[in-house]
């Protein structure tokens, strides 16, 4: 008997798009499929679109409504709803190829009904302005020794659209905590999936496409000072499971999970001389002195790209070994350079002014 496959579809005022979406779907060479639909409140004809699909569709699509608004909400609200043996999350402006269940499936049988996630390339489909639509990128996730090291370091993933995971795997990720209400749930959602250990087979091909359509996307739209705390919330949750489950992790790893996030909203630093830089504290100066690789760091990276040293060092000590001398050296300097927090950039007028104030006080 050929095993259900679900897929679960949020949906927000996507009338532009939801057609092409399910319509790919549709088209999969895979026999046995319920389709959910959940709507965000959409204000357009989406849902009426969605309905006249399902009228005539080889296979069920529900639609479903979740008052609370964004995608992890939608997918969350959905989980009970789909009863398939597999369960892929697809995007309503997303595209899937007509084999990728079937590929994925065969990956992820040897695991039977284990958790387990199957993860393909995504290419990258961009539209915006009218224009026809281009392939411009892809996503690529080729078999990695360090696979959660590289999660939680920030430099692994795809969109929701190339996964396939087993209804175990979506049961454990739903009874510990399912989506998060912020804008980079699918992050979170995957990266706790490497830190719960659940495995994750590789399909080398492009099984999905991501549709880049408009500039009021997520991925266009969102500043540094949104994606900010939307990160530091779903570290924290990461850093919650850790706890939760007593997960031992390496340095690099403790290390990556322990980002604020803050680099986000940091700016260039002033000098204060060449071995000194001078930046705020909690409302108060602080001057300090460089050490020559301290120094190297900052002159190559900027304040806003420290944070980047520090994680591609430890990338670099989890995947070649034989550059951890000197990758640990960088890692460590870069890691003093963070230790009291964000770098908030002052000029040398301010700079004096503080100096001339904390003398004061003293």
């Amino acid at each position: 008997m050929t095993a259900l496959v679900s897929i679960g579809i949020p949906m927000y005022n996507a009338a532009k798009t939801i057609a092409r979406c399910l319509q790919s779907c549709l088209a999969l060479d895979w026999a046995a499929l319920e389709i959910v639909v959940v709507d965000n409140g959409s204000l357009d004809d989406c849902t009426s679109i969605v309905d006249a699909i399902a009228a005539r569709a080889r296979c069920p699509i529900r639609r479903i409504a979740c008052s609370e608004r964004g995608p992890g909400p939608a997918r969350n609200a959905a989980t009970p709803h789909l009863n398939g043996e597999y369960v892929a999350w697809v995007d309503a402006d997303d595209l899937v190829f007509a084999d990728k269940i079937r590929t994925q499936i065969d990956a992820l049988r040897r695991f039977g009904d284990a958790p387990a996630i199957a993860s393909s390339e995504v290419l990258v489909e961009r539209s915006l302005e009218g224009s026809n639509p281009q392939l411009v990128d892809t996503f690529t996730l080729l078999p990695c020794s360090a696979e959660r090291t590289q999660s939680l370091l920030g430099f692994r993933g795809v969109p929701p659209a190339g996964y396939l995971l087993t209804r175990a795997a979506v049961q454990h990720l739903d009874e510990t905590g399912g989506f998060l209400p912020v804008r980079c749930q699918d992050r979170e959602y995957f990266a706790r999936a490497h830190l719960l250990g659940i495995p994750f087979v590789h399909v080398e091909r492009a099984t999905a496409v991501y549709c880049n359509w408009s500039p009021v996307q997520v991925t266009n739209a969102l500043s540094r000072a949104l994606w900010a705390p939307a990160l530091d919330r779903c570290y924290s949750s990461l850093r919650s499971i850790r706890e939760k489950y007593d997960i031992s992790l390496s340095p690099e790893e403790t290390a990556a999970l322990s980002r604020s996030w803050e680099y986000h909203a940091w700016l260039d630093f002033k000098w204060t001389s060449p071995d000194e830089i001078a930046f705020l504290s909690k409302g108060e100066m602080v001057r300090r002195n460089l050490d020559p690789l301290e120094r190297a760091i900052l002159l190559a990276s900027g304040s806003q790209r420290v944070v980047f040293a520090e994680l591609l060092a430890a990338s670099t000590i989890a995947i070649l070994p034989m550059l951890a001398p000197a990758a640990s050296r960088v890692f460590v300097a870069a890691h003093r350079l963070l230790e009291n927090g964000p770098l908030v950039p002052i000029d040398h007028g301010k700079a004096e002014e503080l100096a001339t104030h904390s003398a004061s006080r003293a």
